[in-house]
This record gives structure tokens, C-alpha cells and sequence, in this order.
């Protein structure tokens, strides 16, 4: 096997595991943010949390555009390997 595609390979798995990092940290937001909004629904208006709600969503959407950018570099990397 040529250094180049050892090379990718190894490249390969490191973008796999931040997929699967990524994954979990936007789960992780999302949870909260359910979390956050059921709790509104037995809060008086004036102490739910949306300022909470929205820098977490924004924050899961960030990261969804990180995790959408490595799917897009897996791919590429596996068309590379066939």
C-alpha cells in the first residue's frame, strides 16, 4: 500500500470519529433544548429561558455545518480510496 493511501486512510478514520463526536455533541444540544422548552411549559413566561434556547440552537446549527462539512470530506475521501 502506497504511503499516499495510508496516508488518506489514517485521514479517514480521524474525520469518522469527529463525525461521530459531532453527532453526539449536536444530540447532546438538542436534548437540552427539549429539555428547556418542556420545562416551559410549567414555567411562568417570564422565566423561561430563550436567550438559552436560541444560543444552543445556534450553537447545534454550527455544529451541524462542521459535521455536514466531514461527511462531505468522507465522502470524497472514500470516491479517492476506491
Amino acid at each position: 500500500m502506497s504511503e499516499e493511501r495510508l496516508i488518506l486512510k489514517g485521514k479517514y478514520l480521524d474525520l469518522k470519529q469527529k463525525r461521530i463526536d459531532l453527532s453526539l455533541q449536536i444530540n447532546t444540544q438538542i436534548k437540552s433544548i427539549k429539555n428547556l422548552l418542556a420545562a416551559s411549559s410549567v414555567s411562568p413566561i417570564a422565566e423561561i429561558d430563550l436567550e438559552g434556547v436560541a444560543a444552543m440552537a445556534t450553537e447545534a446549527r454550527d455544529l451541524k455545518m462542521k459535521y455536514m462539512e466531514i461527511c462531505h470530506d468522507i465522502a470524497k475521501i472514500e470516491k479517492d480510496l476506491e
